[in-house]
């Protein structure tokens, strides 16, 4: 039976109000301060001037030696809610909601994978196995998610 893709979740409170987290988080080019594959962001075309839902942009990405790009479209966009953005070459849809807490923000990273497409397959046996992969991934998440916290809660976010 052939490997089914996992869907991944992280989660991180952050103290600070929704609209402290998403003036961080609305902006995709600044994710790759934050993660760990993600090396630079392109807006395209009239995106330059801001993100909103229909922005498409070109990810940088680096996993160890292997360098690919992909191509993205922001599917959703609600303002101190959720912003998720659909990659062309994986069909995966990546995305962060927002909800308000006692203690600030809770911050839900999420990465689904309906199936894999062909240039996923192609792409798995470099990446070392789906698995493999998505267990870096899942960590990637979480480093990312302590970047943004640190960042939002530190002297400067505030």
């Amino acid at each position: 039976m052939a490997e089914q893709p996992a869907e991944l979740t992280a989660s991180i409170t952050i103290d600070a109000t929704p609209a402290q987290v998403w003036s961080v988080l609305s902006d995709v080019t600044r994710m790759p301060e934050f993660s760990p594959e993600l090396q630079k962001v392109i807006r395209l075309g009239a995106a330059k001037d801001g993100i909103r839902q229909g922005t498409r942009f070109i990810g940088l990405n680096r996993r160890q030696w292997l360098w690919w790009p992909t191509t993205s479209k922001v599917v959703r966009f609600e303002p101190e809610r959720e912003i998720a953005w659909k990659t062309q070459e994986s069909g995966a849809t990546w995305s962060y909601r927002l909800a308000p807490t006692s203690g600030g923000t809770e911050v839900t990273s999420r990465r689904e994978l309906p199936a894999y497409t062909i240039g996923s397959k192609l792409m798995t046996p470099l990446m070392g196995g789906a698995a493999n992969h998505d267990t870096e991934l899942g960590e990637g998440m979480r480093v990312t998610l302590e970047r943004i916290r640190t960042v939002i809660e530190g002297p400067a976010g505030k």
